[in-house]
């Protein structure tokens, strides 16, 4: 968690929230580990073997998704961004990057927006409005809440221009780690 890098976009207040309901979904994976102890709740594969209803799979996952991804929001930034050469072989430019993501979050009205890698390690721009929709094999390795809650005490209804800010700490190193910066 990099919640210094955070604390250049979101207020302490919107931080301490984000970080309460983030203890709150721990506490019911943890409470979710212990009820299915064969399956430990660690993937979503691990769930879809248990012997339950389906109502209570997609229960399951959901929490699961939801915890995931907020893990993923909570380490998506940085102080100091450093250009990625690697992005550019699918994108013209790291703005180019930047600009597409901020389009899909200004589309999308509840949910997340997060990025994960296809097989031929290209960056995939995807987003969840229900977390039970979560692919079950993507890795997020970007994040970005894009639920009114995780921008109205500081931005109110200027969606765009918490994206903005956001998008301006985005460590975009997350998705190549072991690529040379500039």
């Amino acid at each position: 968690m990099n919640i210094k890098a955070m604390k250049l976009f979101l207020s302490e207040g919107s931080i301490g929230a984000h970080l309460e309901y983030f203890r709150r979904l721990r506490l019911i994976h943890s409470a979710n580990e212990k009820c299915y102890p064969s399956a430990k709740c660690e993937t979503a594969e691990d769930i879809m073997k248990l012997q339950i209803k389906r109502a209570e799979k997609i229960r399951l996952i959901s929490n699961l998704n939801e915890l995931r991804l907020h893990e993923c929001f909570f380490s998506s930034f940085v102080e100091l961004p450093r250009p990625v050469r690697e992005i550019k072989k699918y994108y013209t430019s790291e703005e180019a990057f930047c600009y597409e993501l901020l389009e899909a979050c200004m589309l999308t009205e509840y949910g997340f927006v997060y990025v994960a890698l296809d097989n031929r390690r290209r960056p995939l721009i995807r987003t969840v409005e229900k977390y039970r929709e979560l692919d079950v094999y993507a890795k997020p390795l970007l994040a970005i809440d894009v639920c009114e809650h995780a921008y109205f005490s500081d931005y109110g209804f200027d969606k765009k221009r918490y994206l903005r800010s956001l998008l301006s700490k985005i460590d975009l190193s997350r998705l190549y780690p072991i690529c040379e910066s500039k």
